[in-house]
């Protein structure tokens, strides 16, 4: 039997930039309904979303998506322009493999 690898991540760092602060379930909410809405529930299943970290003094937030898909969970987070009402523009502020040195990079 074939061993079964694992399928591999993206962290990216994001930075909210808006008037207000976001909340992590509010931010977390948006993400999943921005995918929904342009590529449906198959590509919820095929990006596999998740804000990871989210930290609401600073507006700087991690995301974890399917390594196969970060150009379309780029193109995603470029086109949610706001959040609770309010306009926000969200910017990747890096990509790595895995969260420590994606840390060390921002």
């Amino acid at each position: 039997m074939m061993p079964v690898r694992s399928i591999g991540k993206r962290y990216l760092a994001i930075s909210v930039e808006g008037e207000d602060s976001y909340s992590e379930q509010e931010v977390s909410y948006t993400l999943y309904q921005a995918v929904k809405g342009l590529f449906g529930d198959f590509g919820v299943s095929l990006l596999q979303p998740r804000l990871v970290e989210y930290n609401e003094e600073t507006s700087i937030g991690i995301i974890r998506c399917r390594r196969s898909h970060m150009w379309e969970m780029r193109a995603v987070l470029a086109l949610i322009t706001e959040i609770s009402n309010q306009e926000v523009a969200v910017r990747v502020m890096g990509a790595s493999g895995t969260i420590k040195s994606l840390k060390l990079s921002i």
